[in-house]
């Protein structure tokens, strides 16, 4: 079952003056529970509440690493190159269960990354240098969509670097987005009844693979790896099998009546 970080509470305490008046303190406080203890944890911030509540974050970022016996972030770490942490990340990726092309492409942004931006170390992946590529991305001619794609892949990594105890925290996600509805490269809508008709006319031999790929949403790939027993013809179904689809789990899709025909 998957697990949500805690967000903790923060507050202001009250109290009743002489006059009888409620009156709030001007320092917040934040409140959480100890994964390790289960007990609960309360600490005075500061006066102002964004400060206050990034620092109530970091408190149980750190409580919650404490608990998984992990380490702050060292010397050897941030210092060490980068490309081994890439490789140590991709592993994990595939321990994970995530799908080959998705494991590729990650592979292949992660080192362009590097190649590009100068970062040779750990340390050398800040905010900046994340920006800096992203802008010269965009120069290329890689649309915004891609852009952003290659941020998650390097926002994705640091959160993990995060996890493992390789940094304090994930700066990464400062670098700024893309703007995606400006940038619309291709709009992409479903086949009109006739146009899906016209294409299954001229597909010749391949026309079985267009009409399960139209009715089905499998992409190329997918398609290539359906084997006879993934069909359930009596049931009227296929089954994705774990790690052919992009997401990592088993899925199974109705057959249309002429797909199935």
């Amino acid at each position: 079952m998957a697990t949500h970080r805690q967000t903790g509470s923060l507050y202001r305490r009250t109290r009743r003056g002489p006059d009888g008046a409620v009156k709030k303190s001007t320092h917040w406080f934040g409140a959480y529970t100890d994964p390790a203890t289960g007990k609960r944890v309360v600490r005075r911030l500061f006066t102002d509440k964004a400060a206050s509540r990034a620092e109530l974050t970091k408190l149980i970022v750190e409580a919650e690493r404490r608990a998984a016996g992990l380490t702050h972030a060292t010397d050897e770490d941030l210092k060490s190159p980068i490309r081994r942490h890439f490789d140590e990340y991709v592993a994990h990726c595939r321990t994970s269960g995530q799908a080959a092309m998705h494991m590729h492409n990650k592979s292949a942004q992660l080192q362009r990354l590097a190649h590009t931006a100068g970062v040779s170390r750990l340390a050398d992946l800040t905010a900046r240098s994340l920006s800096a590529h992203l802008e010269r991305l965009r120069e290329s001619g890689l649309s915004a969509r891609s852009v952003n794609q290659h941020r998650g892949t390097a926002v994705a990594f640091m959160e993990w670097c995060v996890r493992t105890g390789r940094v304090e925290r994930n700066t990464l996600r400062n670098a700024p987005r893309q703007d995606e509805r400006r940038d619309r490269r291709r709009r992409r809508r479903s086949l009109k009844p006739e146009e899906l008709k016209r294409l299954l006319e001229a597909a010749g031999p391949r026309r079985l693979v267009y009409l399960t790929a139209a009715y089905t949403g499998l992409r190329r790939n997918e398609l290539r790896s359906i084997c006879w027993g993934d069909l359930r013809l009596e049931k009227r179904l296929l089954v994705v099998r774990l790690g052919v689809g992009k997401a990592a789990r088993e899925d199974t899709i109705p057959l249309h009546p002429d797909v199935l025909d």
